[in-house]
Formats: C-alpha cells, structure tokens, sequence
C-alpha cells in the first residue's frame, strides 16, 4: 500500500472532502417549480393566487441543504468552521444580491417620484444589511405605513430571513456540539435535539402569532424558522433508511408532494393563514419530495424535472428571483402606465436574460474562482462588508438630503399657512363667501414631494397597545372657564381633523381632549377591517369611563373617521354609531359627527409630482368613484338626541371631480389622510358651523 494511501486526511481535506456533495437534479427541479410559482403569482396574481408558497418551498430546501453541508464537516471535523461558512454564504448570495440592489437603486433615481424615495432608499439600506423582513414586519403594524407602495425590494424579506437563518443556525449547531463533548452524548443526537426543540417552538409561535397578527408573522424570522428547520430535521436521516424505501413508492411520493405544492399555488390565496396551518401542507410536501430523492422510473417525476430547461430554471432561479419583481415595479414608473399583460410577458422574458447573464457572469465566477484571494474566509467577508458600505452610504446620503429638503418645505408651508393668504385652501370653495386670488395659481403647498408628512405632531397619544391606559392630547386654554370644552374622537381620520381644531384653540375659541386609536371609529359594533382589533376593543373599554367620570368636563364632543371600514348597511353603520355615542348623549353632551374625506387614488401626490403647476386638475378624482353615496355620520346624527353634523364635503369635492388642490394647498398627505396644512384651512368653517349650533358663542 501506498505512503499517500495511508496517511491519515487532515481536517483541511477531510473538509474539502466533505463538501463535495453529489448534484441532486430532483433539487434543481424543485428550486424550478418554487421560483415559477413565486414569479407567475407576482405577475398575475388572479391565476396563480397561491404562489407565494414557492417561498416557503426555497425555505425547506435552504434549510436540508445547508443542515446537511454542516453535518458533512461535523461528521469529518468534529467542528464547525463559521467564516468559512458564512464567507462560503457570502460568495453565493451577495454578489447577485448587490448586483440587483445596484441596479434598483439607479431605476428608482432615474424614473420613481421623489415622494418614494424615503421609503424606497430605507427599504434598500434594509436589503442590504438584511433586515428588510423586520422593516416589513414593523410597516404591516404601522398605520401610518398604510399608504407605502409596493417597494422594488421588498422581496428581500426571504432573503433577509434566509441570510438570518444561515448566522444563527450554524450557532445552535455549535450549541449542540458543546453538549454533547459536556455530557459525552452522540454530536448528531445532541445537535437534533437543540434543532427539534427549536423548530417545535418556532411551529408553536408562528400558529400562535398568525391567528393573533398574520401580519407580522408573515414576515419575521421565528415564525420561519420551522420550515428551516423541517428541512434540517430531514438531513439527519440516514440517506441508506430512506433508499430502502422502494422506488416506486418513492416516485409516487413525488408525484403526491408535487401535485400538492402546484395545487397550492392555485388553491391558496390571501386568506390562508401564512406562516400557520397553511404553510404546514406547503412545507410537509417539499420535505416529502426532498425524502423521496430522485427514483429513476420512466414515469417517475424525474422524467420531467432532468430535462435541460428544467435544470437551467433551476440553476439562475436565485437570479431569476431577484430580477423579475424590480421589473414588475420599476416598469410603470418607467413607462408612465400599468403594466398590462403584453408587459408582463415581457417582464418575463427579460427576467430570464438578466437572470442568465447574472448567474453565469457574476455569481459563478466569484463563488469559485480564485482571483484577488477571494476565495480565503477574510477576504470574501472584506469584500461583503464594502459592497455594503457601496449601497448603504449613497442611499444614507439620498435619504438624508430627502429629509433636509422636506423639512425645509414643510417649514415653508406653515409659514405661508400662519399668514393665511387670502383664499388661502378651503377659503377659495367656500360658497358662503366666494374668494378669487390668482397668486394661489402659482402655489402648490405643501410640496407633494412631502405631503406625507406633513400631518398632526400628536402621533404619540394617538395609537398605543391593547391594555395601555387611554391618555388624550390636552390643547387649549383648560384653565378659562369661559372657553368650551370638546373631546375629539375617533381614528387616524378625526386626528387628521385635529389640526383645525387646534388652530381654533390656539385662537382661543375652545380647548380639547383628542381621543386617537388608529384604525378605530366611535362605533358600538365590532372593529371591522383593521388589524388593530385587539387595540380597538381595549380603547372602547376604556373609553366611556374617560368621558363620564367627570361631569360636565365636556360641553360636547366632536367624532369622525374612515367611514369604509364600517361594516353593513347604512342603518346597521348609523345604528353602530348611535349607540356608541348614547354614553354621553344620554348625559345630554351633544355629539358633533363630521362627514368623513373621499379615499383618493394611492398615487395621487406622484401625480402631482409629475404635473405641471397648469395640469393639476389632471390629477383630480370622479367624485362617484371616491366619495361614499350616503355618509354614515350623517345618517347617525339624525337619529342621536341632539345629534349635530358638519357636512365638509364641499370643501372636498365639486359637483363631478374632487381635486388635489384647493386654494394653493395640496389636500392629501395619502390616499385617505388630509394635510395638516389644508386641515387648519377647514377652520373657520368649523367654527362658523359650530357657531350656528350654539356651541360656540363667537
């Protein structure tokens, strides 16, 4: 026997050795059906409803094959190398990732309104630094992220919880070695049991927190951390158990997995519990399908999956991932119109060619070869780190320079607002008084750029968490007997609305307390389409006690909201309303309803980004397609003792259209929000009705 055939293999081969895992064609074509389902359900969401699933498909897979490169090096190491990993990680994911995040960020300076660009350039610093599925999750509970737009990265929220699997799994690996050298158990028992115990807890919890906020758990990390680890639990069983099964219950088995995996795709829509009992019959199928192998019947599935096309999808599939959806979002921006179906196929095609060309220029050249040392743990990570810094300080710098231009607009804007310019916003509609000024001609306040913005600086007592006690925003002279007092209730609509009042405070015509719950109305019924339920019930709670328990604090109360998220006739809406307002009605406090502000276009402010200061009306709304036939507040302040009602839609709408802008002030900061600085301008209306009602006295 040879010297070279006896000497022992050192760790450094015995690695290598390990890492050079056969080719499993079956996983190539698995990686191909998950990237299809995730693509055509991106660009025709009505076919393909479940597609989505492909997502949870990648994640079993990720987690098998990365679970089982690291049972290879503990089985020939006894240890587990993390920068050699997490470099290894590296050199496969950032390049590609980069690359795209390269490209996104140059179309969204190119051709994406500037308005976009916080929330684009944040959401591209989140991608970058692979926290993208976080910011997403904390945006699904922020009401005030209810107008963001379809970011071009946001589908880096799995690579984001991907990446965040690859630095924390090989750790519990680490966790499970220590054990078991500590107590002398067998490496694979004491690593499977740390493993186990962590993906039944993360099952746990993501069945918990879909029911609780589906939101949320759509997005973060533990509440995947189960379809990892599925996977993972499947690469500890010995490959020799799992071939004695025969084939062609095998081949069967593949057929089952893959039917269900499809089925899903067109069965499952936004109404299964994702990541709960629905990702489950996702997950038990791909992991069944990894189980099965690859049984090598005629009419095994095999058959299909080995074919070329199959296998090159397979191959750029990451690529392909990453391309298609910048495609889809920046496209319109671009061309200046939705996408319609000729676009799509051609958004498909080029997805194709850039995920080619990406995959065989980029990522395969630096995940293996050699050049500039890239392949040595602290040179790949090096290299990591500045491709970071290369994305994350323009678009810092871009996000920073957006700041400091909006708060020099909105400082523009209520210096102008506290002139008060003749016919300055709602002035210039208000038939009781007409009012001309040509110079407003020539003002857009504030900049649409900006609007979003510009709202109440009351955030902090306006939305708070289930159970917290209910503390309102104070404004005014309370300590002037001769002054009235008011509470102001309701949701993110009556806190728009706040903004006049506050004007009318600071002129001393009235103090209020504003009671603010995001996403919830005044009304007796259950909180209807929100997902804040859970903090809506709790202020109603708490609620009547507050305006109660001390008597006479309030010489009447003044409510509105978003009245598309009552639920039921206009009856049942106005009968919600009405026995809700019965806690004070009763004590003879009259109830002061306001009808609520048409729900715009989700574009408006780019449209008039876009426009010439002469073709804003372009960008005006058909009244009968954003304004609600009957009011709701309306109906009920007829039917509550005392009921009064301040009817603001002429200030709105006209007798067809209802503008963007009135009198030189942009009207809304979203689609369904008003701008602080047109709210102010509703003052004088306000009072003026007010005064007619007796409620206030001059």
């Amino acid at each position: 026997m040879t010297a070279s055939a006896t000497r022992p293999e050192t760790p450094r081969t015995a690695l290598a050795s390990a890492l050079d895992a056969p080719k499993r064609p079956e996983i190539q074509g698995l990686r191909t059906i998950a990237v299809l389902l995730v693509v055509l359900y991106h660009l025709w969401p009505s076919t393909f409803s479940g597609g989505y699933i492909g997502v949870d498909i990648f994640f079993v897979i990720s987690g098998f094959l990365i679970t089982s490169h690291l049972l290879r090096e503990v089985d020939a190491t006894g240890r587990v190398d993390l920068a050699r990993f997490w470099a290894r990680r590296a050199r496969r994911l950032l390049p590609g990732a980069y690359l795209v995040l390269a490209a996104t960020a140059i179309g969204i300076y190119v051709w994406v309104p500037r308005l976009r660009w916080p929330q684009f350039f944040n959401e591209i610093i989140a991608s970058t630094l692979y926290y993208e599925n976080w910011s997403l999750a904390h945006d699904a509970v922020d009401y005030l992220a209810e107008s963001n737009a379809a970011s071009p990265v946001q589908h880096y929220w799995t690579l984001s919880a991907e990446e965040q699997f690859y630095l924390g799994w090989p750790l519990l690996m680490l966790l499970g070695l220590f054990i078991a050298s500590r107590f002398g158990a067998r490496r694979r028992v004491a690593i499977a049991a740390v493993l186990g115990a962590v993906v039944c807890g993360s099952l746990v919890y993501s069945l918990h927190l879909t029911s609780a906020d589906s939101a949320r758990a759509y997005f973060i990390t533990p509440t995947r951390a189960w379809e990892f680890g599925f996977g993972a639990m499947l690469a500890f069983v010995p490959t020799t158990a799992l071939s004695r099964v025969p084939t062609a219950r095998r081949a069967v088995a593949s057929w089952a997995a893959i039917t269900v995996m499809i089925g899903a795709g067109f069965v499952f829509d936004g109404a299964t519990p994702m990541p709960g009992t629905g990702a489950i019959v996702v997950v038990v199928a791909a992991t069944a399908f990894l189980a099965a192998g690859g049984p090598t019947q005629w009419w095994a599935p095999l058959a299909v999956l080995d074919r070329r096309a199959v296998q090159f999808t397979g191959e750029i599939s990451y690529a392909l991932y990453l391309w298609h959806w910048p495609l889809i979002i920046l496209l319109p921006y671009a061309q200046g119109h939705p996408n319609d179906n000729r676009a799509l196929a051609g958004i498909l095609a080029l997805a194709f060619i850039l995920a080619t060309a990406s995959t065989f220029l980029v990522e395969n050249p630096i995940r293996t070869g050699r050049a500039m040392r890239i392949r040595v743990p602290a040179v790949s990570l090096t290299f990591a780190l500045l491709g970071a810094v290369a994305l994350v300080a323009p678009s810092a710098a871009i996000r920073l320079g957006q700041e400091k231009a909006e708060d020099r607009a909105l400082t523009i804007a209520r210096n102008i607002a506290e002139r008060t310019p003749r016919c300055f916003g709602a002035a210039s509609v208000d038939a009781e008084a007409p009012c001309s000024n040509p110079d407003l001609d020539r003002v857009l306040l504030p900049d649409p750029r900006f609007a979003e913005s510009d709202r109440p600086d009351n955030l902090a007592c306006a939305s708070r968490p289930a159970g917290e006690p209910v503390v309102p925003c104070a404004t005014g002279n309370w300590s002037d007997p001769s002054v009235p007092k008011v509470a102001l209730i309701g949701d993110s609509h009556a806190r728009m609305l706040s903004s006049a009042l506050t004007a009318l405070a600071e002129q001393g015509d009235l103090a209020y307390d504003g009671y603010f719950q995001s996403g919830c109305l005044w009304s007796a019924d259950a909180p209807g389409r929100t997902k804040y339920v859970a903090e809506c019930n709790s202020f109603k709670e708490k609620l009547p006690a507050l305006l109660t328990d001390d008597p006479g604090r309030y010489d009447f109360i003044v409510t509105t909201g978003r009245a598309s998220k009552l639920e039921g006739t206009l009856d049942e809406k106005a009968g919600g309303l009405v026995r809700a307002w019965k806690t004070v009605t009763d004590l003879g406090i009259p109830v002061v309803a306001i009808t609520d502000i048409p729900e715009m276009s989700p574009k408006i402010n780019e449209c008039l980004e876009r426009a010439r200061r002469d073709e804003v009306d372009a960008c005006a709304a058909n009244r009968s397609q954003v304004l609600l036939d009957s009011d709701p507040f309306t109906a009920a302040a007829a039917k509550s003792p005392g009921g009064r009602v301040i009817d603001l839609t002429p200030f709105y709408c006209g007798a067809n259209t209802c503008p963007v802008v009135i009198g030189g002030v942009t009207v809304y900061a979203d689609f369904n929000h008003l701008t602080a600085t047109y709210s102010r301008t509703l003052a004088p209306i306000i009072k003026r009705e007010l005064v007619r009602d007796g409620l206030l006295h001059r």
